[in-house]
């Protein structure tokens, strides 16, 4: 399965180390000698997370850029590694950056995923006037990841990091969560004894309990993030130890410029007691969210256009048979990523019904406004650019990424060393 031309064995070790071609972790992946550069051209360093790199690279066969994260087995767990990918296999939402193919080494695992062209909330913040939003933008992007946030509770999984750095914003102006990296499964009315996160975002019951129910974790992060939205600063930051004391006190002041509305809100989500903190389902009910109207769900890809991508792809050199049962098994390689990539393409424009006979000549980025939500049988398509020696300017799920880059301009290809 996996590359075309390339056909590897069912994972196995041996002399409990693992087989050349073959998945350590046993992964349902791109298992590959080459590593990222068998299908990948990396562009440039994006940025670094809490468990791996992350690389902007350019998808050869289409030219659609993507993010790609890397991990090394040595340096992250296995348990870590395997519960991101699971996770990030099980999401599948307009707001939440798409998983597209996971590649493994002997030494590494990338993870390749929809490259966001934007930058994140905490830049999007600083870089508004009075460095703080308007509640108007306030209001469409945290609809967006109140929306993302609630799709992942719903699938039984919390995020452990929600803050600015892990919100993207695109060109649109709507907004994608990424970087599950500390994120948890979690059953109905389960107590859990640790999640990760940034102590800023930490709520009262994480820093004072040795167990607490895991989703009023995010539901605190989302108040406090809220909050820099509309304020501009942190409700409780001031050094380790002072933050510490003023997450447990409670006690948030508000500007007068703050509405009422969005006071209320916070301050209901801000509860130190987590029984008492709204549900997310509860949140999008609150009447300062109600003057945003949801976006409609898009319509699903027609089957006219879905065989112009199967047509498109055995031109390519793909087995239509085997591309089809990646996307069945959701085997997250290089045929299902080829896939989703094309699906993402043929969003921009109508695809006439006579494709599937003829070359199709594939359009632009696709706006992630119109990214539907998958079906119980398919994955769900994420948007991507189709633009070789352009540098784009973004952020994608790391610590310290770099300053964005003017997207219009078309600068000489750039030669970049290998993950």
């Amino acid at each position: 399965m996996g590359s075309i031309g390339n056909h590897y064995p069912v994972p196995s070790r041996v002399h409990g180390k693992c087989s050349e071609g073959a998945s350590c972790l046993g992964l349902t992946t791109s298992v590959s000698r080459r590593g990222l550069r068998e299908h990948y051209s990396v562009v440039r360093f994006i940025g670094k997370g809490g468990f791996g790199k992350v690389f902007l690279a350019q998808h050869c066969a289409t030219g659609m850029q993507v993010a790609v994260k890397k991990l090394t087995k040595a340096r992250a767990r296995k348990g870590s590694i395997m519960s991101e990918v699971g996770l990030l296999k099980d999401l599948q939402h307009p707001n939440i950056t798409q998983l597209l193919e996971v590649i493994e080494t002997r030494h590494r695992v990338y993870l390749v995923l929809e490259y966001v062209y934007g930058v994140n909330l905490r830049k999007e913040i600083c870089r508004s006037k009075k460095n703080r939003l308007w509640e108007k933008e306030a209001q469409r992007i945290f609809r967006d990841v109140l929306a993302a946030v609630d799709y992942c509770h719903r699938q039984g999984i919390v995020h452990g990091d929600l803050k600015p750095e892990n919100v993207l914003i695109n060109t649109e102006g709507r907004a994608k969560i990424c970087d599950f990296g500390l994120g948890i499964r979690f059953l109905p009315g389960q107590e859990v004894t640790a999640v990760g996160g940034t102590l800023a975002y930490y709520a009262p019951e994480r820093l004072s309990c040795r167990r607490y129910e895991a989703p009023p974790l995010d539901v605190w992060a989302l108040g406090v993030t809220l909050y820099e939205m509309v304020v501009g600063d942190h409700p409780f930051y001031q050094g380790e130890s002072e933050t510490i004391r003023n997450i447990l006190r409670g006690r948030v002041s508000y500007p007068c410029f703050v509405s009422c509305k969005v006071k209320h809100l916070i301050s209901n989500i801000l509860s130190r007691d987590p029984t008492r903190r709204p549900t997310l389902q509860e949140v999008l009910k609150h009447r300062w969210l109600q003057s945003v109207r949801p976006p409609s769900p898009p319509e699903p890809l027609p089957v006219p256009t879905k065989r112009a991508i199967l047509s498109r792809m055995a031109g390519m050199g793909f087995n239509v048979l085997t591309v089809m049962d990646s996307l069945r098994r959701k085997d997250y390689n290089h045929n299902m990523a080829t896939f989703l990539l094309l699906q993402s393409q043929a969003l921009q424009g109508p695809v006439h019904e006579a494709a599937e006979e003829t070359p199709w000549p594939l359009a632009g980025p696709a706006p992630s406004a119109l990214i539907p939500w998958r079906r119980a049988s398919e994955p769900a398509p994420c948007p991507g650019r189709s633009c070789p020696s352009v540098k784009p300017g973004g952020e994608q799920g790391g610590r310290g990424s770099q300053p964005p880059v003017t997207i219009r301009r078309t600068p000489p290809p750039v030669v970049s060393p290998q993950p």
